[in-house]
Protein backbone atom coordinates (compact mmCIF):
# COMPACT_ATOMS: atom_id res chain seq x y z
CA UNK A 1 0.00 0.00 0.00
CA UNK A 2 2.82 2.28 1.13
CA UNK A 3 4.77 1.52 -2.08
CA UNK A 4 1.82 1.97 -4.70
CA UNK A 5 1.38 5.46 -3.32
CA UNK A 6 4.59 6.54 -2.82
CA UNK A 7 6.92 5.09 -5.26
CA UNK A 8 8.41 8.16 -7.57
CA UNK A 9 11.25 6.16 -9.00
CA UNK A 10 12.15 9.36 -10.99
CA UNK A 11 12.73 11.67 -7.84
CA UNK A 12 16.62 12.83 -7.50
CA UNK A 13 18.15 12.79 -4.27
CA UNK A 14 18.86 16.08 -2.82
CA UNK A 15 20.25 14.94 0.55
CA UNK A 16 20.32 17.30 4.03
CA UNK A 17 20.66 14.67 7.11
CA UNK A 18 19.36 11.96 7.94
CA UNK A 19 14.97 12.68 8.02
CA UNK A 20 15.80 14.01 5.54
CA UNK A 21 17.49 11.19 3.65
CA UNK A 22 14.80 8.97 4.90
CA UNK A 23 12.14 10.93 3.38
CA UNK A 24 13.49 10.91 -0.05
CA UNK A 25 14.19 7.08 0.40
CA UNK A 26 10.65 7.27 0.77
CA UNK A 27 9.44 8.88 -2.11
CA UNK A 28 11.81 6.59 -4.13
CA UNK A 29 11.29 3.27 -2.78
CA UNK A 30 8.55 3.31 -0.50
CA UNK A 31 10.49 2.48 2.66
CA UNK A 32 11.82 3.90 5.74
CA UNK A 33 15.12 3.22 5.35
CA UNK A 34 18.79 4.48 3.99
CA UNK A 35 19.35 7.21 6.51
CA UNK A 36 23.00 7.45 5.53
CA UNK A 37 22.56 7.23 1.85
CA UNK A 38 25.61 9.73 1.38
CA UNK A 39 28.03 6.93 2.35
CA UNK A 40 25.80 3.72 1.73
CA UNK A 41 22.60 2.30 1.75
CA UNK A 42 22.03 0.59 5.62
CA UNK A 43 18.72 -1.13 4.91
CA UNK A 44 15.59 -0.25 6.41
CA UNK A 45 16.03 2.32 10.18
CA UNK A 46 14.95 3.12 13.93
CA UNK A 47 17.29 6.33 13.42
CA UNK A 48 14.84 8.82 13.64
CA UNK A 49 11.30 8.86 15.03
CA UNK A 50 9.06 8.13 11.89
CA UNK A 51 6.42 11.18 12.05
CA UNK A 52 8.61 13.93 10.67
CA UNK A 53 10.44 12.54 7.85
CA UNK A 54 6.90 10.79 6.81
CA UNK A 55 5.98 14.27 6.56
CA UNK A 56 8.38 15.32 4.83
CA UNK A 57 8.14 12.67 2.60
CA UNK A 58 4.56 13.84 1.73
CA UNK A 59 5.40 17.37 0.81
CA UNK A 60 8.37 15.90 -1.39
CA UNK A 61 6.06 13.39 -2.91
CA UNK A 62 3.87 16.32 -3.86
CA UNK A 63 6.19 19.18 -4.56
CA UNK A 64 9.41 17.54 -5.60
CA UNK A 65 12.47 20.21 -4.01
CA UNK A 66 13.32 21.38 -0.91
CA UNK A 67 10.78 24.73 -1.49
CA UNK A 68 8.04 23.53 -0.17
CA UNK A 69 9.34 21.84 3.43
CA UNK A 70 10.75 25.47 3.60
CA UNK A 71 7.77 27.11 2.88
CA UNK A 72 5.97 24.64 5.91
CA UNK A 73 8.83 25.91 8.13
CA UNK A 74 8.39 29.40 8.20
CA UNK A 75 4.61 28.92 8.79
CA UNK A 76 5.45 26.70 11.56
CA UNK A 77 7.99 29.57 12.96
CA UNK A 78 4.96 32.16 12.80
CA UNK A 79 2.44 29.65 14.30
CA UNK A 80 5.00 28.87 17.27
CA UNK A 81 4.83 32.95 17.92
CA UNK A 82 1.55 33.36 17.45
CA UNK A 83 0.32 30.21 20.18
CA UNK A 84 2.57 31.79 22.45
CA UNK A 85 -0.24 34.32 24.21
CA UNK A 86 -2.65 31.34 24.30
CA UNK A 87 -0.73 29.46 26.16
CA UNK A 88 0.38 32.47 28.85
CA UNK A 89 -3.23 33.16 29.28
CA UNK A 90 -3.69 29.21 29.80
CA UNK A 91 -0.65 29.03 32.42
CA UNK A 92 -0.71 33.19 34.13
CA UNK A 93 -4.03 34.04 33.43
CA UNK A 94 -3.02 36.84 30.96
CA UNK A 95 -1.59 36.95 27.86
CA UNK A 96 0.79 40.07 28.60
CA UNK A 97 3.59 37.74 29.22
CA UNK A 98 3.51 35.84 25.72
CA UNK A 99 2.77 38.95 23.80
CA UNK A 100 6.50 39.68 25.09
CA UNK A 101 7.30 36.45 24.29
CA UNK A 102 6.19 36.18 20.85
CA UNK A 103 7.69 40.19 20.63
CA UNK A 104 11.19 38.45 21.51
CA UNK A 105 10.66 35.48 19.11
CA UNK A 106 10.09 37.30 15.96
CA UNK A 107 12.42 40.71 17.00
CA UNK A 108 15.12 38.60 17.67
CA UNK A 109 17.20 36.39 15.68
CA UNK A 110 16.45 33.47 18.07
CA UNK A 111 15.54 30.85 15.58
CA UNK A 112 17.13 29.68 12.22
CA UNK A 113 14.79 27.79 9.74
CA UNK A 114 15.87 24.40 9.94
CA UNK A 115 13.34 22.57 7.29
CA UNK A 116 15.69 19.13 7.80
CA UNK A 117 14.65 18.75 11.73
CA UNK A 118 11.81 18.26 13.54
CA UNK A 119 13.02 20.96 16.05
CA UNK A 120 10.15 23.76 15.26
CA UNK A 121 7.47 21.22 14.87
CA UNK A 122 7.89 19.55 18.35
CA UNK A 123 8.09 23.31 19.82
CA UNK A 124 4.81 24.52 18.77
CA UNK A 125 3.06 21.13 18.51
CA UNK A 126 4.29 20.47 22.59
CA UNK A 127 2.43 24.00 23.01
CA UNK A 128 -0.39 23.56 21.31
CA UNK A 129 -0.69 19.90 23.33
CA UNK A 130 -0.93 22.20 26.37
CA UNK A 131 -3.83 24.39 24.86
CA UNK A 132 -5.35 20.90 23.31
CA UNK A 133 -5.26 18.75 26.54
CA UNK A 134 -6.78 22.24 28.89
CA UNK A 135 -9.46 22.62 26.62
CA UNK A 136 -10.60 18.92 26.60
CA UNK A 137 -10.55 18.48 30.13
CA UNK A 138 -12.55 21.99 30.47
CA UNK A 139 -15.27 21.09 27.79
CA UNK A 140 -15.68 17.62 28.63
CA UNK A 141 -15.13 16.69 32.62
CA UNK A 142 -14.96 13.04 31.64
CA UNK A 143 -11.35 11.59 32.68
CA UNK A 144 -11.91 8.81 29.84
CA UNK A 145 -12.51 11.18 27.26
CA UNK A 146 -10.30 13.59 28.36
CA UNK A 147 -7.44 10.96 28.77
CA UNK A 148 -8.13 9.73 25.33
CA UNK A 149 -8.29 12.84 23.51
CA UNK A 150 -4.78 14.25 25.55
CA UNK A 151 -2.85 10.74 24.74
CA UNK A 152 -3.23 10.65 21.05
CA UNK A 153 -2.36 14.46 20.49
CA UNK A 154 1.21 12.89 22.66
CA UNK A 155 1.40 9.79 21.27
CA UNK A 156 2.02 12.21 17.64
CA UNK A 157 4.56 13.98 19.71
CA UNK A 158 6.33 10.92 20.73
CA UNK A 159 6.53 9.57 17.53
CA UNK A 160 7.75 13.45 16.16
CA UNK A 161 10.31 13.31 18.60
CA UNK A 162 10.66 11.11 21.57
CA UNK A 163 12.93 13.61 24.08
CA UNK A 164 9.94 15.82 24.26
CA UNK A 165 8.02 12.87 27.07
CA UNK A 166 9.33 15.11 29.98
CA UNK A 167 7.60 17.86 28.85
CA UNK A 168 4.21 16.10 27.66
CA UNK A 169 4.33 14.66 31.47
CA UNK A 170 4.85 17.98 32.83
CA UNK A 171 2.02 19.60 30.91
CA UNK A 172 -0.17 16.66 32.28
CA UNK A 173 0.45 17.10 35.71
CA UNK A 174 0.43 20.51 35.65
CA UNK A 175 -2.93 21.03 33.81
CA UNK A 176 -4.06 17.67 36.64
CA UNK A 177 -3.50 19.89 39.32
CA UNK A 178 -5.08 23.04 37.46
CA UNK A 179 -8.27 21.30 36.71
CA UNK A 180 -8.74 18.84 39.39
CA UNK A 181 -12.24 18.93 40.41
CA UNK A 182 -12.95 18.48 36.78
CA UNK A 183 -10.90 15.41 36.45
CA UNK A 184 -12.22 13.00 39.00
CA UNK A 185 -10.89 10.71 39.80
CA UNK A 186 -7.06 11.70 39.01
CA UNK A 187 -5.90 8.19 38.23
CA UNK A 188 -8.26 7.28 35.71
CA UNK A 189 -7.48 10.43 33.64
CA UNK A 190 -3.53 9.53 34.02
CA UNK A 191 -3.86 5.79 33.69
CA UNK A 192 -6.19 6.71 30.36
CA UNK A 193 -4.08 9.00 29.08
CA UNK A 194 -1.05 6.79 29.58
CA UNK A 195 -3.06 3.68 27.99
CA UNK A 196 -3.73 5.97 24.87
CA UNK A 197 -0.36 7.32 24.56
CA UNK A 198 1.12 3.84 24.60
CA UNK A 199 -0.85 2.68 21.95
CA UNK A 200 -0.30 5.25 19.65
CA UNK A 201 3.11 4.36 19.70
CA UNK A 202 3.05 1.26 19.50
CA UNK A 203 2.25 -0.08 16.31
CA UNK A 204 5.54 1.74 15.64
CA UNK A 205 7.18 -0.34 18.24
CA UNK A 206 5.98 -3.69 16.66
CA UNK A 207 7.48 -2.32 13.44
CA UNK A 208 10.63 -2.11 14.62
CA UNK A 209 10.64 -5.23 16.05
CA UNK A 210 9.69 -6.86 12.91
CA UNK A 211 12.51 -5.39 11.25
CA UNK A 212 15.14 -5.69 13.81
CA UNK A 213 13.73 -8.64 16.47
CA UNK A 214 14.91 -6.01 18.65
CA UNK A 215 12.42 -4.04 21.19
CA UNK A 216 12.95 -0.34 20.46
CA UNK A 217 11.52 2.45 21.88
CA UNK A 218 10.40 4.47 18.64
CA UNK A 219 13.79 5.49 17.84
CA UNK A 220 17.42 3.74 18.60
CA UNK A 221 20.57 6.36 17.81
CA UNK A 222 22.28 6.88 21.40
CA UNK A 223 25.18 4.97 20.61
CA UNK A 224 25.62 6.23 17.59
CA UNK A 225 25.25 9.72 19.38
CA UNK A 226 27.20 9.16 22.19
CA UNK A 227 30.33 7.59 19.92
CA UNK A 228 30.49 10.45 17.98
CA UNK A 229 30.47 13.02 20.44
CA UNK A 230 33.05 11.33 23.46
CA UNK A 231 35.93 9.67 21.58
CA UNK A 232 39.85 10.89 21.08
CA UNK A 233 39.01 13.31 18.53
CA UNK A 234 35.64 15.19 19.82
CA UNK A 235 35.22 18.32 20.50
CA UNK A 236 31.92 19.73 22.67
CA UNK A 237 29.87 20.59 19.41
CA UNK A 238 28.58 19.22 16.38
CA UNK A 239 29.90 22.19 14.28
CA UNK A 240 33.30 21.99 15.67
CA UNK A 241 33.32 18.05 15.18
CA UNK A 242 32.24 18.44 11.59
CA UNK A 243 34.96 21.57 11.00
CA UNK A 244 37.51 19.19 12.57
CA UNK A 245 37.02 16.40 10.62
CA UNK A 246 36.10 13.96 13.15
CA UNK A 247 32.81 13.66 12.25
CA UNK A 248 34.08 12.21 8.98
CA UNK A 249 36.09 9.76 10.64
CA UNK A 250 33.31 8.38 13.15
CA UNK A 251 29.76 9.33 11.93
CA UNK A 252 28.05 6.36 9.66
CA UNK A 253 26.69 9.68 7.85
CA UNK A 254 30.44 10.74 6.76
CA UNK A 255 31.93 7.32 6.98
CA UNK A 256 31.48 4.62 5.13
CA UNK A 257 33.24 2.23 6.57
CA UNK A 258 31.44 2.93 9.80
CA UNK A 259 27.82 2.60 7.09
CA UNK A 260 29.24 -0.54 6.21
CA UNK A 261 29.60 -1.88 9.54
CA UNK A 262 25.60 -1.28 9.75
CA UNK A 263 24.95 -3.42 7.23
CA UNK A 264 27.26 -5.97 8.40
CA UNK A 265 26.08 -5.82 12.09
CA UNK A 266 22.55 -4.40 11.76
CA UNK A 267 21.69 -0.69 12.71
CA UNK A 268 20.26 -2.19 16.24
CA UNK A 269 23.25 -4.12 17.40
CA UNK A 270 25.71 -1.69 15.90
CA UNK A 271 24.15 1.18 18.13
CA UNK A 272 24.92 -1.34 21.06
CA UNK A 273 28.35 -1.94 20.24
CA UNK A 274 29.04 1.90 19.63
CA UNK A 275 26.92 2.27 22.99
CA UNK A 276 29.82 -0.05 24.85
CA UNK A 277 32.39 1.89 22.99
CA UNK A 278 31.41 4.86 24.38
CA UNK A 279 30.82 3.89 27.96
CA UNK A 280 34.87 2.30 27.54
CA UNK A 281 35.71 5.91 26.37
CA UNK A 282 34.39 7.67 28.96
CA UNK A 283 35.38 5.12 31.80
CA UNK A 284 38.97 5.70 30.31
CA UNK A 285 39.01 9.55 29.83
CA UNK A 286 36.83 10.40 33.08
CA UNK A 287 38.75 13.55 33.13
CA UNK A 288 38.16 14.91 29.26
CA UNK A 289 34.46 13.48 29.22
CA UNK A 290 33.82 15.44 32.18
CA UNK A 291 35.48 18.75 30.38
CA UNK A 292 33.11 17.93 27.34
CA UNK A 293 29.98 17.76 29.55
CA UNK A 294 30.83 21.20 31.00
CA UNK A 295 31.28 22.94 27.88
CA UNK A 296 28.47 21.25 26.28
CA UNK A 297 26.03 22.14 29.34
CA UNK A 298 27.49 25.89 28.81
CA UNK A 299 26.48 25.46 24.55
CA UNK A 300 23.04 24.63 25.88
CA UNK A 301 21.89 27.45 27.90
CA UNK A 302 24.71 30.35 26.83
CA UNK A 303 25.42 29.01 22.69
CA UNK A 304 28.62 30.93 21.36
CA UNK A 305 28.00 33.26 18.68
CA UNK A 306 24.14 33.08 19.33
CA UNK A 307 23.69 37.14 21.24
CA UNK A 308 20.19 36.05 21.61
CA UNK A 309 19.37 33.04 23.08
CA UNK A 310 22.21 33.68 25.28
CA UNK A 311 19.90 37.32 26.25
CA UNK A 312 16.52 35.16 26.68
CA UNK A 313 18.54 32.79 28.82
CA UNK A 314 19.49 35.09 31.42
CA UNK A 315 16.07 37.17 31.21
CA UNK A 316 14.27 33.45 31.58
CA UNK A 317 16.52 33.06 34.51
CA UNK A 318 15.21 36.64 36.65
CA UNK A 319 12.24 35.67 34.74
CA UNK A 320 11.59 32.35 36.86
CA UNK A 321 12.70 33.72 40.42
CA UNK A 322 10.16 36.30 39.59
CA UNK A 323 7.79 33.69 39.26
CA UNK A 324 8.06 31.47 41.69
CA UNK A 325 6.08 33.87 43.73
CA UNK A 326 3.88 35.24 41.52
CA UNK A 327 3.10 31.70 39.91
CA UNK A 328 4.52 28.64 41.20
CA UNK A 329 2.91 26.16 39.84
CA UNK A 330 4.08 27.27 36.12
CA UNK A 331 7.18 28.10 37.37
CA UNK A 332 7.66 24.81 38.73
CA UNK A 333 6.77 23.22 35.60
CA UNK A 334 9.62 25.33 33.73
CA UNK A 335 11.80 24.30 36.35
CA UNK A 336 10.62 20.73 35.95
CA UNK A 337 11.59 20.35 32.52
CA UNK A 338 14.41 22.56 32.45
CA UNK A 339 15.87 20.50 34.51
CA UNK A 340 15.11 16.82 32.60
CA UNK A 341 15.02 17.74 29.17
CA UNK A 342 18.24 18.89 28.53
CA UNK A 343 20.48 15.70 30.56
CA UNK A 344 20.83 13.26 27.57
CA UNK A 345 22.15 16.94 25.25
CA UNK A 346 24.54 17.32 28.07
CA UNK A 347 26.58 14.05 27.01
CA UNK A 348 26.29 14.39 23.19
CA UNK A 349 28.00 16.77 20.81
CA UNK A 350 25.98 20.48 21.60
CA UNK A 351 23.95 22.25 18.78
CA UNK A 352 21.56 25.11 18.86
CA UNK A 353 18.77 23.32 18.04
CA UNK A 354 18.31 20.77 20.20
CA UNK A 355 17.48 23.93 22.54
CA UNK A 356 14.58 24.85 20.09
CA UNK A 357 11.75 22.18 21.83
CA UNK A 358 11.89 23.80 25.04
CA UNK A 359 13.07 27.40 23.73
CA UNK A 360 9.45 28.37 24.25
CA UNK A 361 9.40 27.79 27.88
CA UNK A 362 12.25 30.69 28.19
CA UNK A 363 10.94 33.07 26.01
CA UNK A 364 7.71 32.74 28.14
CA UNK A 365 9.79 32.98 31.59
CA UNK A 366 11.47 36.35 29.61
CA UNK A 367 8.43 37.60 28.73
CA UNK A 368 7.12 37.02 32.35
CA UNK A 369 9.51 39.26 33.38
CA UNK A 370 9.26 42.03 30.67
CA UNK A 371 6.02 42.18 31.75
CA UNK A 372 6.02 42.38 35.59
CA UNK A 373 8.51 45.10 34.61
CA UNK A 374 6.08 47.02 32.94
CA UNK A 375 3.21 46.48 35.21
CA UNK A 376 5.54 48.09 37.83
CA UNK A 377 5.90 51.08 36.22
CA UNK A 378 2.17 51.87 35.72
Amino acid sequence: MVSAVCIRPDYRILGGGEPMAIAENLVREGAFGNPFIVSARTGPTAHVAPLYPAFLALLLWLFPGQAAPVYCMIFVHGLHAAVLPSVSRLLFGRGAPGLYAAALAIGLPVFAILPIWDAMYTATGLMLFGLFSAWVVERTRSPWLAGGAAGLPGAALLLMNPAGLPVLIGWVLLITAKKYRALKPVGLFAAVFAFTLAAGCLPWVVRDYRCFHRLVFIRDDLGIALHASNNDCAQPSLEANLISGCSAQVHPIHNRSEAESIVRMGEVDYNRWRLATARDWVAAHRRRFLELTRRRIADFWLPPHDWAIRAITVLSLLGLLGMARGAPAPSLFFAAVLAVYPLLYYVVESNVRYRYPILWISLLSAGYLLSALQRRRL
